[in-house]
């Protein structure tokens, strides 16, 4: 249930994060400062989406008390982040969209961090596999 709820609620607020631009210049702000928002919406629509897939992984791994492998996952995908981020935003000088990137970046390691423990044998008490009885009474 968790995951559809995610993507309703991100599918939902899209359109209203998409236009900011207007909300600004209903506030009387300058030009420069308008045209600046505007991509940060579209950037970070990967980051909501990929909240769907670390919630419901991070509760999966917090019934057996698998805390600490959140931790770790959390803790190597921060050193990361932080390297993508001094590239990207330092030595490639994309500035507010290399932030984006960066940040949409570093929660898809999470996602594909704790998926990786999940299924490749971390969880083998609670992971069976995928099978076609996840959707018998649906």
């Amino acid at each position: 249930m968790f995951p559809f709820v995610g993507r309703g609620s991100c599918c939902s607020s899209a359109p209203s994060s998409s236009s900011p631009r207007r909300s600004c210049s209903s506030r009387g702000n300058r030009r420069t400062w308008r045209s600046k928002p505007t991509r940060c919406p579209c950037g970070s629509s990967p980051l909501h989406f990929s909240f769907t897939f670390v919630f419901p992984l991070q509760r999966f791994l917090q019934c057996p008390l698998k805390n600490s492998v959140i931790a770790y996952v959390s803790a190597a995908a921060l050193v990361v982040h932080a390297l993508v981020t001094w590239v990207c935003v330092s030595k490639l000088q994309f500035g507010l969209i290399g932030t984006m990137l960066t940040l949409d970046f570093l929660w898809w390691v999470s996602v594909l961090g704790l998926f990786g423990y999940v299924t490749c044998g971390g969880c083998p008490d609670t992971w069976k596999g995928f099978s076609m009885e996840a959707f018998t009474g649906l």
